[in-house]
């Protein structure tokens, strides 16, 4: 009996350092983020959608990587939780996509 405790033993081991290994890598990390359009000129009132492309450190794209979107000047430009500037008064803000510790930035001119 003693040898076959120590066989399930065994076996409870591999199963739990396969299932370790093939559940356990880490999600790839964000090393850039690009923002499109760059930079826009917008009239009062006009909106843009930008969108951010993520890209881990060998340049390969991370599609599921959460971005958070953020204005240096709400006065002037907003931007919404999916990247959809909209130009509120004349001005110049840089609007920003971040990711993990990336970022990635546009320019929104409003005239």
């Amino acid at each position: 009996m003693t040898s076959l405790a120590g066989s399930r033993r065994g076996l409870l081991a591999a199963a739990a350092l396969f299932l370790a290994v093939a559940c356990g890598s880490d999600p790839p990390v964000a090393d850039s983020v690009t923002v499109s359009p760059g930079e826009r000129t917008l009239a009062v009132g006009g909106t843009v959608q930008l969108s951010a492309k993520v890209a881990d450190e060998n340049g390969d794209d991370i599609a599921d990587a959460e971005v958070t979107w953020s204005s240096s000047a709400d006065a002037v430009a907003t931007v919404s939780d999916s990247g959809l500037v909209t130009a509120v008064a004349s001005g110049m803000a840089t609007v920003t996509a971040t990711s993990g510790s990336a970022k990635g930035t546009a320019t929104i001119t409003v005239e």
